[in-house]
């Protein structure tokens, strides 16, 4: 990760306004984080998602912001009030990312990590019976294991801090 960082450097992404360029850069940094726990890594990557998400209005960088959101939840360092805070905005998040995907579908533009996004969001939002149609809907059209293996990964994380 840390070789994976260098190189993504060369590209200057804290100047960039390349929507690829800013998520592969927050997806290393949440990596890193996750790897080491180091807090430092996760406000890497909420900036660097949250300027994707605002730049682009998409669910890759929504729904990354929201779980890097929550994930912040952790920090000791915080307060009840700052804790409050970011699940309240990662709430919020979650709810656009549902009417974005919503319209995409409605325009045609479907695949299947959408499901998933949907499903993680509608989850996030205690709505059951949505998190399981979509959940039932990203399984029935993903191809590989590693996708259903990240999927739950994602689920199994966002238990402990909903």
């Amino acid at each position: 990760m840390e070789k994976a960082l260098d190189i993504i450097k060369k590209l200057c992404p804290k100047k960039s306004l390349d929507i690829e360029t800013l998520g592969i850069t927050g997806a290393i940094y949440k990596r890193l984080f996750k790897l080491n726990k180091n807090f430092d890594y996760l406000d890497e990557a909420i900036y660097y998602y949250k300027k994707g998400y605002i730049i682009q209005n998409d669910y890759y960088n929504g729904e990354n912001l929201a779980n890097c959101l929550l994930y912040k939840t952790e920090d000791h360092r915080l307060n009840s009030e700052e804790i409050s805070y970011l699940k309240f905005e990662s709430r919020n998040i979650q709810k656009r990312i549902i009417k974005i995907i919503e319209a995409d579908i409605r325009d045609g533009n479907v695949n299947f990590w959408m499901y998933a996004t949907l499903s993680v969001c509608y989850f996030c939002l205690k709505d059951d019976e949505k998190y399981k149609k979509y959940q039932d809907k990203f399984y029935g059209n993903c191809m590989a294991d590693w996708q259903k293996q990240t999927y739950l990964e994602t689920i199994n994380k966002l238990k402990d801090l909903i």
